[in-house]
């Protein structure tokens, strides 16, 4: 390395990228009213939403913390009004 650059200077982390006119399966937050947490899944091909494809659903959260739709499966750790903190399970099938 022409800089010298120690590992102070480098930050790593992870991120997703979609690729041009790929399909894309995505589930939204959509906020929290008591017990029900509510979610917007939606598909996209070549960066366009299939409103065929647009579901909201929700779950309550009395009946326990996992979710599954669609094949994606996680957990719930906290909720709010405005924001979600949860684990991924399993990611959606191919």
């Amino acid at each position: 390395c022409k800089k010298k650059l120690s590992t102070k200077d480098v930050y790593y982390k992870t991120i997703f990228t979609s690729q041009q006119d790929s399909f894309q399966r995505v589930i939204e937050y959509a906020g929290k009213k008591g017990s029900i947490v509510k979610f917007i899944y939606s598909e996209f091909k070549d960066g366009i939403a299939r409103t065929a494809f647009m579901r909201e659903f929700e779950i309550d959260l009395n009946d326990g913390n996992t979710v599954a739709y669609k094949g994606c499966v996680f957990e719930i750790i906290e909720a709010n009004n405005a924001t979600i903190t949860y684990r991924v399970v399993r990611h959606f099938k191919n």
